[in-house]
């Protein structure tokens, strides 16, 4: 898919650096996998994912069955009959909901499915690893969630309390409060990957985005400071308020995108993933706690789900011109799991309400029924065929003369071209510059050691200001290449776009394959590509290219005039 997933390979095979916040975890993720003897890289990652969404749900299976074993502690073991095929009913609404198969099938969903993994193991800690060591444990998988993807996981620290409190009274494994100043220690070591961000950045790996080399750029590498400003919320607009630099205007705005792309698609996504049956049980679950003395073991799920849920509310997460459902999909794949285990609660709470003997066939009939439909809707899932985004990438390359120099304007553009370049090793010749990286001071210095042949020369004498730095260097970058080699640039509007060709309303350009060359004497004598010499494949024979993140590729196939 178009998800980072090319970046994702190329950044862990080599062991480069991925966009903010860098996930250092999932780049040694990957790189153990790169290692395997099967396949190409991208296989070998795309299994390591599989691997993940498997281990996830394998772990919740062993989680609600030591929660329904946490409902059973009075009633004569008559709830034994019901956890295993309640836990496999559960489990199957996990493993079978839409997003968590679609994370097992790409790179880039490896990073959501780590912090599920993570969440579902700190659970299973605190319910199954008495003393010490259960919660010393937890504290070092809440710090390599830190280290992957910290805005998910430190929502989920509130967890690390529940240690030092009794689930119930046959619970022995809540930790005296003297025993709390031995986690940090534990979530610092956890938190040890990130020591990768800044020892590859002072090597000069490719990709390097951000290149965290120093405390200052690997703060804002962390924090995802190339992006603030950009996802407002209601918290900064009441600030700008109180300091009279804001209006109520702007606060209304922000919450009526916060509401209509976030909060109102959270029961869309509950209904499409765990689905209807899985909500029906949780909701039991929620009802009938108090009845059935599961109050603690309830709040155990909550305190991951709330924080998760209301985040949601308060600021923009999904950036503007990008599909935010797809993008709330994977934000909430944990709270599928955790969903999905209030599910489980239902059935047990239900045995728990009930009169008369256990007759657990009806949960075997639930369990069928969802295994049922997860195999029917394999033919949506399948991508055996997606190629579409591969061969965008081949397609920029076949469209590029020699020892061209190209900016690459979006995601779709420099994330294939990382992979087939720099893993796969086709086109050395080809430059690519991702134009974006040109508003920073370490995307220029970046530039100038690695292509000193481009003449984009020393910052020195430049205005240290990211718009006239990159105004400068694309200006450079052009009129010293122009008549020496052929420099072709996407038809995504992007930095190039916006900071070259407005300002040049003489410039023309010639389509080329899937892309577009700046008219200049280096194209004298090159033959162009023309729409029919496209690699494309599997147009209209693929489910999945009507994935709303291919929505972009799927355009610029329609301005050259090739898509159906």
């Amino acid at each position: 898919m178009d998800d980072d997933s090319a970046e994702t390979i190329t950044a862990g095979t080599l062991l480069g650096i991925q966009h903010p916040p860098g996930y250092a975890l999932d780049t040694l993720w990957v790189r153990l996998f790169a290692f395997l003897p099967l396949g190409g890289a991208a296989f070998r990652v795309n299994l390591g994912s599989a691997f993940l969404g498997a281990l996830g749900v394998f772990l919740f299976f062993l989680l609600s069955r030591r929660v329904l074993g946490f409902l059973d502690p009075g009633k004569a073991g008559s709830l034994r009959i019901w956890i295993l095929p309640a836990s496999l009913f559960a489990s199957f609404c996990l493993g079978f909901s839409h997003t968590q198969w679609e994370k097992a099938l790409g790179a880039k969903g490896g990073i959501y499915l780590i912090q599920e993994v993570l969440l579902l193991g700190i659970l299973y800690v605190r319910l199954s690893v008495p003393g010490p060591k259960g919660f010393l444990l937890a504290c070092l998988l809440s710090g390599m969630g830190l280290a992957n993807h910290w805005e998910t996981q430190v929502l989920f620290l509130p967890l690390l309390a529940v240690f030092f409190w009794p689930l119930g009274p046959a619970d022995r494994t809540a930790l005296p409060k003297e025993w709390a100043p031995y986690g940090p220690p534990f979530l610092f070591l956890g938190l040890s990957p990130l020591l990768l961000l800044p020892l590859r950045a002072h090597l000069d790996p490719l990709p390097d985005l951000g290149h965290p080399d120093h405390w200052d750029r690997f703060l804002k590498c962390i924090f995802r400071g190339y992006t603030f400003g950009r996802e407002p919320g209601l918290l900064g607009s009441l600030w700008d308020i109180a300091r009279g630099t804001g209006s109520w205007a702007v606060l209304g705005s922000v919450w009526t995108r916060i509401w209509k792309e976030q909060v109102s698609y959270i029961p869309v996504h509950f209904w499409n993933n765990p689905g209807p049956l899985a909500l029906a049980f949780g909701v039991l679950a929620i009802l009938g706690a108090g009845r059935a003395g599961a109050r603690k073991i309830l709040v155990l799920v909550f305190l991951p789900l709330v924080p998760l849920l209301a985040v949601f509310t308060v600021a923009l997460w999904v950036p503007l011109n990008v599909p935010h459902a797809w993008l709330m999909d994977n934000y909430l794949l944990p709270a599928d799991a955790l969903v999905c285990l209030l599910a489980a609660m239902g059935l047990g709470i239900l045995d728990r309400l009930k009169e008369g003997p256990t007759k657990p066939h009806i949960l075997w009939f639930f369990a069928l029924l969802v295994l049922f439909n997860g195999a029917t809707a394999y033919r949506l899932m399948n991508e055996t065929k997606q190629t579409l985004r591969y061969d965008y990438g081949t397609n920029l390359l076949r469209s590029l003369p020699k020892a061209s120099l190209f900016f690459a304007e979006g995601d779709e553009d420099y994330f294939p071209l990382y992979y087939l370049q720099l893993v796969e090793g086709r086109r050395p010749d080809v430059r690519m510059i991702p134009s974006f990286t040109l508003f920073e001071t370490w995307g220029w210095d970046q530039l100038e050691r690695s292509h000193p042949e481009l003449g984009l020369g020393s910052r020195e004498g430049v205005p240290d200001d990211p718009y006239h730095r990159i105004e400068t260097a694309l200006g450079r970058l052009v009129s010293k290449g122009r008549d020496r080699i052929p420099i072709g640039y996407s038809y995504f509007s992007g930095a190039f776009h916006h900071y070259y060709l407005q300002g040049q309303g003489t410039a023309k350009a010639l389509p080329s394959g899937n892309l577009l060359l700046l008219e200049t004497r280096a194209l004298q004598g090159v033959d162009l590509l023309a729409p029919g010499g496209l690699r494309l494949r599997h147009f209209t024979d693929c489910p999945s290219n009507a994935h709303p993140s291919l929505t972009g590729i799927w355009r610029v196939y329609r301005a050259v005039g090739v898509a159906p």
